[in-house]
C-alpha cells in the first residue's frame, strides 16, 4: 500500500511502519522501557494504520477495526505472535495505543465511552496512556523528510520530553559534498565516534547527514582528538576494503619470501601476513633431493665465505673456523621437512625485519634474533659464517633446542610488537586534526554552522576548500584526495 496524499505521499505503509519501529527501538534504552512495554508498543505501532491494510476498494471505519474482534486474529496473521507470544494478555494495551494515534483520537474517546473504559490491561493503565506520546513521536518524526526540517523534529521532541525525565535535543552533522559510498563511510565513522565518545544516539539518517539525540546541555566537543579519531575510522574502513587480496603482495622467490611494503601501508596485521607466509611454507614438500641440494648449496656458500676470511697462523681461542668446518662436514641444515619449514619461517622474519624494521632494531638484525631465540653468545660467530639471507636461519633451526611451536610463538610475539610500536602514518589520515569551535544550542533552528578548517597532509597548509590539489605537489597525495574534501566540509549544529 502506498500513501497517495499528505506529507507521506509516495511512501509505502511498510516503510512508514519500519521507520517508526526503528525509531522506537533506538529510544528503548534511553527510556528504560521494559520487555512487555516494548512488545506492546511495537505491536501497536505495527498495526496502528490498520485501516490502510484493507483490500483496495474496501472501506471500514477505524472504530470497527480497532476492536478486540478484529485485532486479536490479525496479530497471528501477521506473525506478530512470534515477536509477542503473550499478546492476548495485553490486547487492551495495544488497542489503547492504536486508538491514541493522532488521526484516530476521536475513536479512542468514543470507544472508551462505549466500553466504559473497562479493565483488562496487562500494564499499568496510566503507563499505557503515557506511552501514547511515544506513538505520536514516532509518527511525527517520520514526516521529517530532510535534515533541515525543524517543525516535525520539534513536535517529536515535545512528545519525547513530555514522556521522559531526561530532556533531549537534536544534534546533527552534515557532509555537504556527496561522494557516493565514500560519503557513507564518512557518515558511519562520525556516527561511531559520536556514539562512543559523546554518548549521542543516532536517530535519523539522511543522505547529507545524521540527526542525533543528545541530553540538553551535553553536546559533543569537536576538538582535534575527535576529528583525528573520525579520520582514523575512515582510514581503517578504507584499509579493510582495499586490503582484500593483500596476499598478492607476499611473494616467494629464490632470495626468500618477501612481504611488500603495501601490506604494512594497508594496515594488515602481522598474524594475517605471516599466516600467508606459513601457507606458502607448508605447501613446500622438501623432498630428499631438495634437502640434499639445499645442503650442498649452503656448504658451498659457507666455504666461499670462509675462503675470504683473512688467514691467521695462530688460532684465537674463540676462532669459529673449526666449529664451522665440523658443521660443514656433518651437514649444517635440518634433516626433517618440518624443521626446514621452521628455518624458512625464521628466514622470512629476518627478511621482514631487514626490509621494513632495520632502523627499529638496535644493531645487527641477526644479533637481535640470536637473543630472541636464546642463542648462546659463543655461537654467534659460528652462525655468522653462513650466508645471512640464504642459509643462516636453517643452520640455527637445526641446532636450536626450542621447539617449532616455541620459535613460531616468539616470532609472532616479536613481530606483532614491532608493528604496534611502529609510528607509520596512514596516508589517509590528515597529519593535523581539523579544528571546530563548536555550536551553541538554539531554540529550534541552527544557530551556527561551522566549516572545519583542515591542514593538507602533504603540505601542512590550512584550507577549507573542497580540494587542495593546487597546493599539493604533482601528483597530489592520494590520502589528501581521499580524505580532505569530505572531512573539511563536515558541519555540526544543535537544535531543540
Amino acid at each position: 500500500m502506498i500513501h497517495d496524499r499528505g506529507l507521506k505521499a509516495g511512501e509505502s505503509l511498510y516503510t512508514h511502519v519500519l521507520n517508526g519501529i526503528l525509531v522506537l527501538q533506538q529510544l528503548r534504552p534511553l527510556l528504560g522501557l521494559s520487555e512487555p512495554e516494548t512488545q506492546v508498543l511495537l505491536t501497536a505501532y505495527t498495526i496502528h494504520d490498520i485501516n490502510k491494510m484493507l483490500p483496495e476498494g474496501e472501506s471500514v471505519s477505524y472504530a470497527k477495526l480497532a476492536t478486540r474482534g478484529y485485532v486479536e486474529p490479525l496479530i497471528p496473521q501477521l506473525q506478530l505472535d512470534r515477536f509477542f507470544p503473550d499478546y492476548a494478555d495485553y490486547l487492551e494495551d495495544i488497542l489503547h495505543l492504536m486508538r491514541g494515534h493522532p488521526a484516530h483520537q476521536h475513536v479512542g474517546l468514543a470507544t472508551g465511552l462505549n466500553q466504559g473504559n473497562a479493565g483488562g490491561y496487562g500494564l499499568d493503565k496510566q503507563r499505557v496512556a503515557q506511552m501514547e506520546l511515544l506513538m505520536k513521536a514516532a509518527d511525527e518524526i517520520d514526516l521529517s523528510q530532510t535534515l533541515e526540517e525543524q517543525h516535525k523534529k520539534a513536535q517529536f521532541l515535545h512528545h519525547l520530553n513530555t514522556f521522559s525525565d531526561t530532556q533531549y535535543a537534536f544534534v546533527t552533522h552534515r557532509v555537504s559534498e556527496q561522494r557516493g559510498n565514500f560519503t557513507n563511510i564518512v557518515h558511519n565513522a562520525v556516527m561511531e565516534e559520536m556514539t562512543e565518545r559523546a554518548g549521542l544516539t543516532p536517530l535519523l539518517l539522511y543522505p547529507e547527514g545524521v540527526a542525533y539525540l543528545c541530553p540538553r546541555g551535553a553536546g559533543p566537543s569537536l576538538d582535534d582528538a575527535t576529528m583525528t579519531a573520525i579520520a582514523e575510522r575512515v582510514a581503517d574502513t578504507l584499509n579493510a576494503m582495499t586490503s582484500e587480496g593483500f596476499e598478492k603482495f607476499i611473494k616467494a622467490a629464490n632470495m626468500g619470501i618477501s612481504i611488500d611494503r603495501k601490506c604494512l601501508d594497508l594496515g594488515i596485521s602481522f598474524e594475517k601476513m605471516f599466516g600467508v607466509v606459513e601457507t606458502i611454507i607448508q605447501k613446500r614438500p622438501y623432498k630428499s633431493d631438495k634437502r640434499e641440494q639445499m645442503t650442498n648449496d649452503a656448504v658451498k656458500r659457507a666455504r666461499q665465505k670462509q675462503a675470504k676470511r683473512p688467514v691467521s697462523h695462530v688460532a684465537a681461542p674463540d676462532d669459529p673456523t673449526a666449529e664451522i668446518e665440523r658443521l660443514l662436514t656433518e651437514g649444517p641444515l635440518p634433516q626433517t621437512a618440518e624443521r626446514l619449514r621452521t628455518g624458512e619461517l625464521l628466514r622470512t622474519y629476518y627478511i621482514f625485519l631487514l626490509e621494513h624494521f632495520k632502523d627499529a632494531v638496535s644493531g645487527d638484525i641477526w644479533q637481535y634474533l640470536y637473543r630472541l631465540l636464546d642463542v648462546p653468545p659463543e655461537r654467534d660467530a659460528v652462525y655468522d659464517g653462513f650466508d645471512a639471507r640464504l642459509d643462516r636461519a636453517y643452520v640455527i633451526a637445526a641446532e636450536n633446542p626450542l621447539s617449532d611451536r616455541e620459535i613460531r610463538s616468539r616470532i609472532w610475539g616479536d613481530g606483532g610488537g614491532m608493528l604496534k610500536k611502529s609510528t607509520r602514518t596512514d596516508p589517509r589520515v590528515p597529519s593535523s586534526a581539523p579544528m571546530c569551535n563548536g555550536c551553541s544550542a538554539s531554540a529550534g533552528r541552527p544557530r551556527s554552522q561551522t566549516t572545519l578548517p583542515m591542514r593538507c597532509p602533504t603540505t601542512s597548509k590550512a584550507s577549507t576548500t573542497s580540494v587542495c590539489s593546487a597546493a599539493c605537489p604533482s601528483p597530489p597525495n592520494p590520502g589528501c584526495q581521499a580524505m580532505f574534501a569530505p572531512m573539511s566540509r563536515c558541519r555540526f549544529f544543535r537544535t531543540g
